[in-house]
C-alpha cells in the first residue's frame, strides 16, 4: 500500500525526488510527462502483479498447510483395528502422503526464498525479481539502479553499435524516429539494445525459478497427493459430498507463474530506458548549448584592437 501510494504521487505531481520504491526514483518533468506517466503505470502494474503473485504462492502453502489436517487426522485412526485384505493397507498412503506435503511446503518455501535471494549483479549492486519489483530489501537495488547499471556496464560496446547503424537509416526513418521517440536514431538504437540485454537478464532470474525442481514438482506431484487423500477419506468412511468439496478446495488455485511478472517488468525496464535516453540526451544538448554560448562570450569580450 505504501509504495503504491508513493507511485501515485509521483504520478500526480511528476516532481523530482520521490520514492516509488524502497529506494528514491528521481525523474525529470521536464524530459517527457508521457513517458514518466507511462512507467510510473507499469511500475504500478508490475507491483501488483508481483503482490498477486505472492498471494497465489501463499494460498497454495495455505492448501498444503490444510492438507496435513486432514493426514494428521488420517494418523489418528485406529488402523490397528482394522482386517486389511491383501496389499491393501493405507498406513503406507499416509506415511507417502505425509512426505509428499512435507516436500512440498519445502519446494514453497524454496520458490519464495529464490524470489529474494536468487540476484544477478552488476555495478557493484544486487538485484532480485523482489528487489526489482519494489520490495526494499538491504544491500539490494531497485528497477531504476538495474536499468542505469546496466546500461553502464554495457554502453561503450552499445555506442559503437548505434554509431554505425545510425549512418545506415535512411533520412525518412530517422524522422520518424525523431517523431516517435523523441530520440535521435543512435539512441533509439541504445535504448533497443539495452532493454534486450537487460530483459535477458531478468529472464535469467526467472527461469531460475519456472525452470526449477521445485516449481515443477510443486505441480506434478499435486494430483498425486490429493488422490491419497481422497482416498484416506474413504476409507474413513466420509460421504461423497464432503469428499467432493474437500477435493475442490485442494485443487483451487494451486499453480502460479512469474512469466506475468517478466512481461509486466520489461515494460516498466523499457520506459525507463527511454526516458534514461531522454535525459541524457537532453543534458548533452544543454551542455553543448552552454558551451556554444561560452564560446560566443569570449568572442565579443575579446578587444578589437584591428
Amino acid at each position: 500500500m505504501k509504495k503504491r501510494f508513493l507511485v501515485y504521487l509521483l504520478t500526480v505531481t511528476i516532481c523530482k525526488n520521490v520514492f516509488a520504491t524502497g529506494a528514491m526514483i528521481t525523474l525529470d518533468p521536464t524530459v517527457n510527462a508521457s513517458v514518466i506517466t507511462e512507467f510510473l503505470t507499469s511500475l504500478t502494474e508490475l507491483y501488483e502483479m508481483y503482490d498477486q503473485t505472492m498471494q497465489n504462492i501463499e494460498m497454495i502453502q495455505q492448501k498444503y498447510e490444510q492438507m496435513q489436517f486432514y493426514i494428521d487426522r488420517a494418523q489418528n485412526w485406529k488402523w490397528e483395528e482394522v482386517e486389511w485384505d491383501g496389499d491393501l493397507d493405507f498406513r503406507n498412503e499416509i506415511k507417502n502422503a505425509t512426505s509428499q506435503v512435507n516436500k512440498q511446503l519445502t519446494n514453497i518455501r524454496k520458490i519464495k526464498d529464490s524470489l529474494t535471494s536468487n540476484t544477478v549483479s552488476w555495478g557493484g549492486q544486487s538485484f532480485s525479481i523482489a528487489s526489482l519489483a519494489g520490495i526494499p530489501i538491504e544491500g539490494q537495488g531497485n528497477l531504476e539502479a538495474f536499468v542505469k547499471e546496466g546500461a553502464k556496464y554495457y554502453e561503450d560496446g552499445f555506442k559503437k553499435a548505434a554509431k554505425v547503424w545510425e549512418e545506415g537509416v535512411p533520412e525518412k526513418e530517422a524522422q520518424y524516429i525523431w517523431s516517435k521517440y523523441g530520440l535521435s536514431p543512435a539512441n533509439y538504437k541504445m535504448v533497443r539494445d539495452v532493454e534486450k540485454k537487460l530483459s535477458e537478464t531478468t529472464g535469467l532470474l526467472i527461469g531460475y525459478i519456472e525452470d526449477s525442481d521445485a516449481k515443477k514438482e510443486i505441480e506434478t506431484e499435486q494430483a498425486k497427493i490429493i488422490e491419497n487423500i481422497m482416498d484416506m477419506l474413504q476409507q474413513e468412511g466420509v460421504t461423497s459430498d464432503q469428499i467432493a468439496s474437500v477435493n475442490a478446495m485442494l485443487q483451487e488455485q494451486t499453480i502460479f507463474s512469474l512469466r506475468d511478472i517478466e512481461k509486466k517488468m520489461e515494460q516498466a525496464m523499457g520506459y525507463m530506458a527511454w526516458y534514461n535516453q531522454l535525459l541524457a540526451q537532453k543534458e548533452e544538448s544543454e551542455a553543448q548549448s552552454k558551451l556554444e554560448k561560452q564560446k560566443e562570450a569570449m568572442k565579443t569580450s575579446i578587444p578589437n584592437n584591428f
